[in-house]
């Protein structure tokens, strides 16, 4: 077995629902370490993200308020099957960052 720390994905969120980031290989498993969010908007921005199958049920995060300026970081031990995708996205495109760190296991 060979354990691989990854970046899972880094760059703005768009704005529409369905876009993926990310999508665990086949006969790999992910576990997803931290998330990073800024909005380095002048206004408040709301984000959503989910891991799995990219339906509401995925909800990692729902309609999260971030202030404008501000990062939210989070610490995570999600686990992630093969095809699972990961998915997400903010009320308006452009200056919401996001950052995915992460190990595949192989």
């Amino acid at each position: 077995m060979a354990n691989t720390p990854k970046k899972l994905y880094q760059n703005q969120l768009p704005s529409a629902s369905g876009t993926t980031f990310y999508t665990v290989p086949a006969s790999t498993t992910t576990i997803v370490s931290e998330v990073l969010i800024t909005n380095r908007d002048t206004s408040a921005r709301t984000y959503t993200l989910r891991m799995g199958t990219n339906s509401n049920t995925d909800d990692v995060f729902d309609a999260i308020s971030c202030p404008a300026g501000d990062t939210h970081q989070y610490g995570m031990n999600t686990v992630l099957e093969a095809a699972d995708i990961i998915t997400g996205f903010v009320d308006t495109s452009g200056n919401v960052n996001m950052r995915i760190s992460g190990m595949e296991i192989t």
